[in-house]
C-alpha cells in the first residue's frame, strides 16, 4: 500500500493427427489415441502453466494479521524519528484468485480511519498493480506495479511527496509466509538510494487460517 495519509490461449491443433484411407485401422486408433495424450499433455502443461505464472503469490496474505509499524515520522528529512504501533488486517481473494482486497485498521493510532489494499494480477504481463485506498480521501491512488522473485515481491512506481517527485518501492518479503514483512521507501534519484519510511511485520491471527 502507499501510504499518503495526509502526508492461453495457446492452440491444441499440434496434437492432431491425419488419416488417409489407405492407413490401417490399428494406426489410426493409435494416432488417435497420440493425439488425445498429446492434447491431453498440453492442457496439463497449460494448466501448470496458468498455475505458476504469478497469480498465486498473494494466496500467503488470505486471512487475518496483527500488524506490528514502524513509520518514519518525516520523510525526506533525513529524519530518525520513528514511531511504532500496532494495527489489524484481513484480506480476500476476488475475481478468482487473480486479486485480492485487504482492510488496515489503527484505531489506537488513528481512531475512525480506514485503510485498505486493491491487488490486481495481469496474466499477459505476469505482473500485479497495486492500489492503496483509505477513507480520508475516497480515492483510489495510481498502483505500484511488479512481481515476485524466490519469495520477495518488488512493486514500483512514479509519485509525489510535498511537491518533490519520487519513485515509490513497495517490497514484499514472504520467504517465511508466516510472519511477512512489507516496507515502503522513496527515491529521489531514480532509484539509486532509497530511504525506508514505513515497516509492517505481520504474524497471522490466532485460529486464523488462509
Amino acid at each position: 500500500m502507499r501510504i499518503r495519509f495526509a502526508g492461453l490461449a495457446a492452440s491444441a491443433l499440434g496434437g492432431l493427427a491425419l488419416l488417409t484411407p489407405t492407413a490401417p485401422l490399428f494406426a489410426a486408433d493409435h494416432s488417435a489415441s497420440a493425439s488425445h495424450e498429446g492434447a491431453t499433455t498440453m492442457q496439463h502443461d497449460t494448466t501448470n502453466a496458468s498455475i505458476n505464472d504469478g497469480r498465486h503469490d498473494f494466496d500467503f496474505w488470505m486471512g487475518k494479521w496483527t500488524i506490528h509499524n514502524r513509520r518514519l515520522k518525516e520523510r525526506l528529512k533525513n529524519s530518525h524519528d520513528w514511531e511504532e504501533f500496532e494495527a489489524n488486517g484481513e484480506a480476500q481473494p476476488l475475481l478468482g484468485g487473480i486479486g485480492n482486497i485487504d482492510s488496515f485498521l489503527a484505531p489506537a493510532w488513528r481512531p475512525g480511519f480506514a485503510g485498505g489494499t486493491l491487488r490486481l494480477f495481469n496474466p499477459a504481463t505476469r505482473k500485479w498493480s497495486i492500489y492503496w485506498m483509505e477513507n480520508q480521501t475516497g480515492v483510489l491512488q495510481p498502483p505500484v506495479v511488479g512481481s515476485f522473485v524466490n519469495g520477495v515481491g518488488t512493486f514500483e512506481a512514479p509519485d509525489e511527496h510535498d511537491g518533490i517527485p519520487v519513485t515509490v518501492r513497495f517490497t514484499w518479503n514472504a520467504i517465511d509466509p508466516a510472519h511477512p514483512v512489507w516496507q515502503q521507501a522513496f527515491s529521489t534519484d531514480g532509484g539509486k538510494s532509497w530511504e525506508t519510511n514505513w515497516i509492517m511485520t505481520m504474524t497471522r491471527m490466532n485460529g486464523a487460517t488462509q
